[in-house]
């Protein structure tokens, strides 16, 4: 679908500058938070340990979503297909409505992945099963589970938020105002061995 790769390239062009969706978006931005998803003192692996990071993980989307009419649903992996699990997460697919994006190099030389990017309303999003998915991602006993990357993007206040994985998720914005009342908020959550970077920019 050209009309949404086209909105979709013109919006990166004009409010991020071309910057790369891709992992760690924290260190390529500079309006960024990052956020640790779990107390250091919790077992890795245990109910509890998953159950803390997917709380966290839904508290941070709700609030940076939750005054959301449409957003960028986007989604990376090698090979996309219509029939992806990861797209039942979505009220009324129907594959006219999603644009995909060949790529090349975006972690690595004759690395090939493919960017599918749908405009949604938010209501039409299972958000917290997408992030449970993320969240099981490293743990094969666990389901639901993802192997690609995700990003949500807030149209109206171009924020982006990239849950990377059970231990975190980055929140970034065109300016510092708009994330600002995160880096308040959630201050308890900011992943210590950012914490400077971050203070030095938000405090």
């Amino acid at each position: 679908m050209d009309g949404i790769k086209n909105e979709f390239i013109n919006f990166m062009e004009n409010k991020y500058k071309n910057i790369i969706l891709r992992k760690s978006i924290f260190y390529n931005c500079e309006y960024a938070l990052r956020f640790d998803l779990h107390d250091i003192a919790m077992n890795k692996g245990n109910d509890e340990y998953f159950t803390e990071s997917l709380h966290r993980a839904d508290e941070l989307f709700y609030n940076v979503f939750c005054n959301c009419d449409e957003l960028y649903f986007i989604y990376r992996n090698g090979k996309i297909k219509w029939n992806d699990k990861i797209f039942k997460n979505i009220i009324g697919f129907h594959k006219k409505e999603i644009g995909i994006f060949n790529e090349e190099n975006v972690y690595e030389e004759n690395f090939h992945t493919q960017l599918a990017v749908l405009k949604v309303t938010a209501s039409r999003i299972n958000y917290r099963k997408i992030l449970e998915s993320i969240n099981n991602t490293d743990f094969s006993s666990r389901k639901p589970r993802t192997g690609g990357e995700i990003y949500f993007i807030h149209i109206k206040d171009e924020i982006i938020f990239n849950m990377y994985d059970d231990r975190g998720l980055d929140i970034v914005g065109t300016t510092k105002e708009i994330i600002k009342p995160y880096y308040l908020k959630y201050n308890k959550w900011l992943l210590e061995d950012n914490r400077e970077k971050m203070n030095k920019i938000f405090k």
